[in-house]
This record gives structure tokens, sequence and C-alpha cells, in this order.
């Protein structure tokens, strides 16, 4: 998790968006963040992670489906996909 923190370098923004138990974190939002590519390698090391928020964040459901089969103990990840005009 530090790791992602030196990222993207917004300790606030993480202490409003992590949720952590027993030094693992559990829940994490990255709604409206851009993330680079190399993130969602780091993603896969967040064993204990229950739920995730992908939404706006540049994410598809490639991406989605890759995740959920790293992360065993995932019990939902949001990914709200915008209206295409």
């Amino acid at each position: 998790m530090k790791y992602l923190m030196g990222t993207f370098g917004f300790d606030d923004f993480y202490k409003e968006r992590v949720k952590v138990n027993d030094g693992r974190v559990v829940s994490l939002n990255l709604e409206n963040t851009w993330i680079p590519n190399y993130v969602s390698e780091s993603l896969k090391k967040l064993k204990g992670l229950k739920s995730l928020n992908l939404t706006k964040t540049g994410f598809d459901r490639e991406d989605v489906k890759s995740l959920k089969g790293e992360l065993n103990n995932l019990d939902y990840i949001i990914l709200k996909m915008e209206k295409e005009e």
C-alpha cells in the first residue's frame, strides 16, 4: 500500500479512501482517479482486499476480470461504466 500511496502522492486522499484492518488494506475507493497500468499489478498484491471501487479510473471490464482472478478474498468490485452518447 505504501507503494500505491507513493505512486499518487496524495496522503490526505488515501486517509479518506482506504480502510485497513490488522495491517491489511480491506477497502479501497479509487473513484475519479486515473490509474496507470503498472499500478494494477500493485493492486493484485493486496490479498486482504474485500472491496474495491474502480469507477472512472480508466479500468474496464477486462481489467476487472484480471483483478478478480488474482484477489480471492474480494467480495465486490464497483465499476460504474459511463454511458456513451
